[in-house]
């Protein structure tokens, strides 16, 4: 071995050297970051999968000596060891995102979230621009979201300093209705409410009905504060310290609490101030939980009431979606009770969402391999759905990079399960789509006409 036989000062030559390879070129990924002086804090040590590390002192040593020899130039090249390290890098770090609609016109008023872990929030102006301020150099999540466009595609982009992202935001064609259980029984760590709000930007509903939101610690009006900035919150005052709530990106009106002399918690319902929805009343529910015939006997009388209420709505002309954890498996009949059975013969004109996974499985409580979660809807909206589903990472076939295998579960105990209720565009936008689609096919014709030598005469 030759490194015995090496000076001690050479060997801090080497590891010099080694520090500089490691940092410049031990990875596929660059990213442009400047090194002004000033802006070279206390520098975090690096790491690759195999936990090499170079020391802080040299990493902050080399960093300070770039920034002198380049002149503090903004752009040079920086190759962390791994394409996920975070720089940690003393200063601030602007974000741009410009968000357009499909005829690349700005929409004012979108909401930009940036990283649930530590989540900032922004409308874009009048000029379709948000701007956020980062303190640390590293990949983010980044969404963007609009009442009346809807969504796009969650962004998962490294932030390399000062750096601008594009969205367009289609018009929208569906409205995303879920019931999620938080499971707020006890206090939410930071992993859990970190990965409820990764779940909850990467589905974006535009309607949570949403079971055991919390009223202390992080409540449900301080998680919506936090992660769901531009929602609409409303929340039970039934129900102890984990009540049913209604979470939406449209104003919510005539809230009612209704039930709560004859139920565990309450029948929670509101009406939606939204176009698509604008006959729906939205009802959440939260039944009695566990089996036995003494808990069977509640969760029916829980039932027999929802049913009596939601059927109340449908005789004044309004459209039913109601949905929540009814603690019942329609496919065990260990549980004893007839829920499915009484909603389903007591409210006029309903049909339940058979929803699944990505492996077809309908289950939403994985720990006990049962479907406890359930969205009911009235038979007009039902035609409209067009996709079902139970959210569950660990059966995920194309996991988003932003999600762990099993994010849905530190989440909650429960699964979200949503539905899309396809959305009829505005005559303008259809007429002017419908033009459209007639002009391609005009100029398709044209150009096959000509392809074969015919002219049109003049």
């Amino acid at each position: 071995m030759w490194w015995p036989h090496v000076g001690r000062k050479h060997q801090r030559s080497w590891v010099l050297l080694l520090a500089l390879w490691v940092v410049r070129g031990g990875a596929e990924y660059s990213g442009e970051v400047s090194f002004c002086a000033g802006k070279v804090g206390p520098c975090t040590v690096v790491r690759n999968e195999g936990a090499r590390e170079v020391e802080k002192g040299c990493l902050a040593s080399l960093s300070q000596a770039r920034a002198k020899l380049s002149g503090c130039g903004v752009g040079e090249r920086w190759r962390p060891y791994n394409s996920t390290h975070s720089l940690a890098t003393a200063g601030v770090f602007r974000v741009t995102i410009r968000v357009n609609d499909v005829y690349a016109r700005p929409i004012t008023g979108a909401w930009v979230w940036v990283d649930p872990g530590d989540p900032r929030a922004v409308q874009t102006g009048s000029n379709g621009v948000a701007e956020v301020e980062l303190l640390t150099l590293k990949t983010n999540l980044i969404v963007v979201r609009h009442a009346k466009f809807g969504r796009a595609q969650p962004l998962f982009a490294y932030v390399h300093g000062t750096t601008n992202f594009q969205v367009t935001l289609p018009w929208r064609q569906d409205c995303r209705i879920a019931t999620y259980n938080l499971n707020g029984y006890y206090p939410w760590s930071t992993a859990q409410r970190t990965s409820l709000a990764r779940v909850l930007w990467t589905v974006q509903p535009d309607i949570i009905l949403a079971q055991e939101s919390r009223t202390n610690e992080l409540s449900l009006a301080d998680f919506c504060t936090r992660y769901l900035r531009g929602y609409y919150y409303a929340q039970s005052p039934e129900g102890g310290p984990i009540r049913n709530g209604l979470i939406a990106c449209f104003p919510l009106t005539n809230v009612v609490s209704a039930g709560a002399a004859v139920m565990t918690r309450d029948v929670y319902s509101a009406r939606v101030l939204s176009e698509e929805l604008e006959d729906a009343r939205v009802c959440c529910v939260h039944f009695k939980a566990y089996k036995g015939e003494a808990e069977a006997a509640i969760r029916d009388a829980e039932a027999q009431f929802t049913a009596a209420y939601c059927s109340s709505a449908v005789a004044r002309g309004e459209l039913v979606i109601l949905g929540g954890d009814m603690n019942e498996d329609i496919a065990d009949p260990t549980w004893l009770s007839h829920v499915h059975s009484i909603l389903a013969s007591g409210i006029p004109g309903v049909m339940r969402l058979d929803a699944t996974d990505d492996a077809g499985s309908p289950v939403t409580y994985p720990s006990w391999g049962s479907r406890l979660d359930y969205l009911y809807v009235s038979t007009n909206v039902h035609e409209l759905i067009v996709t079902g589903r139970v959210f569950r990472t660990d059966t995920m076939l194309q996991r988003p990079p932003w999600l762990a295998w099993n994010e849905s579960m530190i989440a909650s105990d429960h699964t979200l399960v949503y539905a899309d209720i396809t959305v009829v565009p505005e005559p303008a936008l259809a007429a002017s789509l419908f033009a459209g689609a007639v002009l391609v096919q005009t100029l398709r014709r044209r150009g096959a006409l000509r392809s074969l030598g015919v002219t049109r005469k003049a």
